[in-house]
């Protein structure tokens, strides 16, 4: 029994029980006998490309899903050129599905088609080392840019399903890229979704400070939370410099009009309090704090100083960004 051929039939197993189809409806539908059907399943006998064809027309189902067979050594050949993140033939993504209240494993391959880079994600995985034991296959497209990655994936058993993740290129190539993802969800009720999700080179460990990461907290604008928004981060040594801000995008003159404080808490130091009352209608960028990685964890410092835009914060820190024009 050849690893392909085994591949392939158990693919073909896997959506012909999704459709709902016996091996005896099946095997008429693409003029096979049943035990031919079922040799073709168990990887005994390799099926010609015009039969695999049929399958997949039969099934409705993209023929290069039937084909992604991987060896067990994965090389380290480069998918993307060597200035993305993703620059290896698969990644593993994990997200928390609070509806079922538990981690989500998925994995990433890619693969390059002409200009752009063909995604299989296989969702809901026990083990990376089993992706076709998942719950769902999608396949799409990824869009890399400088700083930002964009995929949209179609469930290949629901073409109405369909998956958007968009996610910051990690500074670090030994960190997590920290995205957003969003679609329909089917299981285990049909509803939309927007998950927080961590995509990785390698396995994460899973342990409490990784489900603390990828949680989503509160959006409290208004102050009424009792434990206000928490920021967890999952490398913190990895942050040379950063810094938490306040902006005024619309609704208030200035700061002053707000009445606004700010209170920073952090593990094992006192609280920073800010109460932000600038009466000038031009400074409505408020650093609050800043953020420097040491000795494996964060030094937080009080900054309290205001700018009148973006771009000013970046000359003043050094921060080194490129701005273009953009809208919001």
């Amino acid at each position: 029994m050849g690893s392909f051929s085994y591949h392939v039939g158990q693919r073909i197993k896997k959506y012909r029980k999704s459709r709902g189809y016996t091996i005896e409806q099946f095997s008429a539908m693409i003029n096979k006998s049943k035990a031919t059907v079922s040799k073709y399943e168990n990887g005994t006998i390799t099926i010609d490309v015009e039969t695999l064809y049929d399958v997949a027309r039969a099934l409705d189902i993209d023929l290069k899903c039937f084909i992604d067979y991987q060896p067990p050594v994965f090389h380290a050949q480069s998918v993307l050129p060597k200035n993305f993140y993703f620059n290896q033939p698969r990644a593993d993504m994990y997200y928390y599905d609070g509806r079922v209240r538990q981690l989500v494993r998925s994995l990433l391959c890619f693969s390059a088609s002409g200009e752009g880079i063909d995604v299989m994600m296989y969702v809901g995985v026990d083990n990376f080392r089993e992706p076709d034991r998942c719950q769902h296959l999608f396949t799409g497209e990824m869009k890399p840019y400088d700083t930002i990655t964009h995929m949209v994936l179609t469930n290949q058993i629901n073409e109405a399903e369909k998956m958007y993740i968009c996610m910051l290129n990690p500074m670090h190539n030994r960190t997590p890229a920290v995205g957003l993802l969003s679609g329909i969800g089917s299981t285990p009720f049909f509803a939309p979704i927007a998950l927080k999700t961590l995509i990785s080179k390698e396995p994460l460990e899973e342990n409490d400070r990784l489900l603390t990461s990828i949680k989503l907290d509160k959006d409290d604008r208004s102050g009424a939370s009792a434990n206000g928004e928490n920021m967890d981060f999952f490398r913190p040594e990895l942050i040379d410099f950063a810094v938490v801000f306040a902006f005024i995008y619309e609704g208030v003159p200035n700061w002053r009009s707000t009445n606004a404080r700010v209170v920073l808490s952090q593990q094992g130091a006192p609280d920073i309090e800010v109460q932000i009352d600038n009466p000038n209608s031009n400074e409505r960028f408020c650093v609050l704090a800043s953020l420097t990685g040491r000795d494996g964890g964060l030094e937080v410092r009080r900054e309290d100083l205001f700018f009148n835009s973006h771009r000013a914060v970046d000359a003043h820190y050094h921060f080194g960004f490129r701005w273009v024009a953009g809208h919001k």
